[in-house]
């Protein structure tokens, strides 16, 4: 009788390990079935081996050599050298490549140079830092 329990407890015990072990399996293929999913929606190749792949709004990936050398970097919409506040740049119109810290203020009615003031001491169309 003693067998007999020692057999059950024994197979019950490597039963549920071998199920914990399954659904750790199969929680880890899921896990990267779907980044892989969601990578392959933002992915890009470029035909010199780089490969490009968004993380979020803010982020991406740049590989070079077929996946040697990788970068993050933080992404700029606009294209004038800054990233957006809200991803920890300090563009405050990522939208518009006329507006960045890098810009001179212009008279214009806009807050071209990211200071937090709108044609500060400009004539009419005269640029604030010559």
């Amino acid at each position: 009788m003693r067998f007999i329990l020692t057999a059950v407890c024994a197979f019950a015990l490597s039963g549920c390990a071998a199920l914990d072990q399954y659904s750790a399996r199969r929680s880890a293929e899921y896990a990267r079935a779907r980044h892989a999913e969601h990578a392959e929606v933002e992915h890009h190749a470029l035909r010199d081996g780089t490969t490009i792949r968004r993380i979020d709004a803010c982020r991406e990936e740049r590989c070079i050599g077929h996946g040697r050398i990788c970068t993050m970097n933080i992404l700029d919409a606009d294209g004038d050298g800054s990233a957006a506040a809200s991803c920890g740049g300090e563009d405050c119109r990522d939208d518009d490549p006329t507006v960045s810290p890098n810009m001179s203020e212009i008279r214009d009615g806009i807050d071209n140079d990211c200071d937090g003031m709108v044609d500060e001491t400009c004539a009419p169309g005269e640029s604030l830092h010559l």
